[in-house]
């Protein structure tokens, strides 16, 4: 095989892989292993499809998040959400779907907007990373519950 056709949901297109070269010779007696590269493209594919599953849970729970953006904005937008919970150190898809709920809760820039959350977030304490990110998603949401009652 010489081409691979693979679609790309996330991006609505289809994306065409050419093979450079002849077909590897294959040893049944030897254990494949992978080399960095193709380990970093599956975290990358992984990634991708937790990305997309996040986009369904804000789509079902926040449907008013991120309404405005066109599909390659809203994805490049929740590229960039997960990506900032990962490099907090959010590697679990619950963190990142806890994370995107603070988000959900009190919008976009929910961290900025709420300093001692975001505080709450950073300080290391004998809960671990989860049960922090679960305990401010909780405040989070009572916020914007008052904050909906709230008469303006």
């Amino acid at each position: 095989c010489t081409h691979v056709v693979t679609a790309d949901a996330a991006r609505g297109c289809w994306h065409l892989t050419l093979r450079p070269g002849g077909a590897p010779k294959t040893d049944h007696n030897t254990r494949y292993r992978l080399n960095d590269e193709q380990i970093g493209l599956l975290d990358a594919v992984s990634f991708r499809h937790a990305v997309m599953r996040i986009d369904r849970h804000l789509h079902e729970h926040f449907p008013h998040y991120q309404a405005h953006a066109t599909p390659p904005q809203r994805w490049e937008h929740l590229h960039a959400l997960a990506s900032a919970a990962y490099d907090r150190g959010l590697n679990t898809e619950l963190d990142i779907t806890l994370y995107a709920n603070i988000h959900g809760f009190l919008g976009e820039r929910a961290l900025e907007a709420h300093p001692d959350l975001d505080a709450q977030l950073k300080t290391p304490s004998q809960q671990t990373p989860t049960q922090r990110l679960e305990e401010v998603a909780s405040i989070a949401k009572a916020r914007a519950e008052h904050l909906q009652r709230k008469p303006v």
